[in-house]
């Protein structure tokens, strides 16, 4: 397997570990013990947990390494909910000019 599909893999398996509730709140996330258990060296396990922290399902916390937060179910749909509306919206594209009333363009994106 290449470092890609390992990369991909690792942080596919992290995030639906993340998402079932397989890791409590709070919880420290050790990269070297989740290497272990998913068959791959420590790099990509680093890789997919900055990724997520990025996406808002791991934290770092200084000096303590990554945790899993303390979100609430509905804290969980907020957030999957606003990552969809963005990835929404960087899809449609860049700024397009719409013409006010007053003859003046403005611009608006999507």
């Amino acid at each position: 397997m290449n470092s890609g599909q390992t990369s991909e893999r690792v942080y596919e398996t992290l995030k639906g570990q993340l998402l079932r509730g397989v890791f409590h709140p709070g919880e420290r996330l050790d990269p070297a013990m989740l290497s272990v258990a998913l068959s791959s060296s420590v790099t990509p396990v680093r890789d997919a947990l900055n990724q997520l922290t990025g996406e808002g399902l791991v934290e770092t916390r200084t000096g303590e390494g990554f945790h899993r937060p303390h979100l609430t179910a509905p804290d969980l749909q907020d957030l999957y909910r606003w990552a969809e509306q963005g990835r929404t919206r960087a899809g449609r594209g860049g700024p397009r000019e719409s013409a006010r009333g007053d003859g003046d363009a403005i611009q608006l994106w999507g």
